[in-house]
């Protein structure tokens, strides 16, 4: 129980700080991974070798991959460990500034239980304070790719109790990797929870992305709000005209919808073949969704980071690519 309490006395600290101004295990497939996809314009994701040298000399702590996990290829996997060692290492070494080169400036860190959550500087502070995590276990279980967005999730467990926490990360593929979002589970042995009571979270996960789905479908901008965890979450995107990551906060949707109502060519060229949720993982009261939407011209790919809170799942982040036929 020692690290947990270090955990919320960090995070609990971080928050008192900035209020008073005192400055799976298993890859899914599915035919979608990046070797397979016809994005277009092609992006050779290139980044010179000096970068990786970098990060592969701050990697000084080496996380742990589950042989279960197959990538698409040599350099998806050398990206995807140099992150995680980057920020196992910033954790280990109490360096939040460490930890801080593999996450986005706008990433928002959720977590349960207690519903709680951190700005990028809140958590690189608590990190620096440190978080207890010093003699876990820490392993990638689980990661799925789809052109320039993936989503992965890591376990620490304690060697003696063997309590887990868990954290689900949404990631833009920009020049390697970086984290968009962050949701911990606090929840010690999480993996253990009745098969049952599993399910029915699932169904309950499904039912937030069906609002979102249905918000979507019928342009109908503050059903999709309400999908969320707030008006000011953000989706994260590969921006194709620039190169750069694309950042849109939820609340643009009211814009958005208003603006293509009454534009007959978009609706007709935004017609849905088919959309589906392809997978649901739950680890107490942290989620993560993968869904799929299907149109005449191209597919979107969504993958969603939840939180419980209030007795129900929230959306906090979307990461998603776009892929044209």
């Amino acid at each position: 129980m020692k690290f947990r309490l270090l955990l919320k006395t960090a995070l609990v600290f971080t928050m008192l700080l900035v209020m008073f101004g005192c400055n799976a295990t298993k890859k899914f497939e599915n035919g979608d991974s990046d070797s397979n996809s016809n994005t277009e314009p092609s992006i050779a994701f290139e980044i010179e070798p000096e970068e990786d040298d970098l990060m592969e000399n701050e990697a000084k702590e080496i996380i742990m991959i589950h042989p279960n996990i197959t990538f698409t290829s040599e350099r998806i996997e050398t990206r995807i460990k140099n992150l995680f060692s980057v920020l196992v290492a910033g954790i280990n070494n109490n360096d939040g500034e460490l930890a801080r080169k593999v996450l986005h400036d706008n990433m928002v860190v959720h977590g349960g239980p207690a519903d709680w959550s951190m700005t990028v500087d809140e958590w690189c502070e608590a990190v620096s304070q440190g978080l207890g995590y010093e003699d876990h276990i820490k392993e990638v279980v689980f990661f799925d790719i789809t052109s320039t967005a993936a989503i992965a999730k890591t376990e620490f467990t304690h060697p003696v109790t063997e309590d887990v926490d868990t954290c689900f990360y949404t990631l833009v593929q920009y020049n390697g990797f970086i984290n968009t979002s962050m949701v911990w589970n606090l929840g010690g042995k999480a993996m253990d929870r009745e098969q049952d009571e599993t399910e029915q979270e699932k169904k309950e996960v499904e039912k937030t992305i069906r609002m979102f789905f249905d918000g979507f479908e019928n342009i109908d901008a503050e059903l999709i709000i309400d999908a969320f965890y707030n008006d000011e979450a953000e989706m994260f995107n590969y921006n194709y005209n620039n190169g750069g990551i694309a950042i849109s906060p939820v609340s643009s949707w009211r814009e958005s919808c208003d603006s293509v109502k009454n534009q007959p060519d978009y609706m007709l060229s935004r017609e849905i073949s088919e959309n589906h949720i392809v997978f649901i993982d739950v680890a107490g009261d942290a989620a993560v969704a993968k869904t799929k939407y299907i149109f005449t011209k191209y597919t979107y790919t969504d993958y969603y980071n939840l939180i419980k809170a209030k007795n129900r799942w929230y959306i906090t982040n979307k990461t998603f690519s776009t892929e044209y036929k």
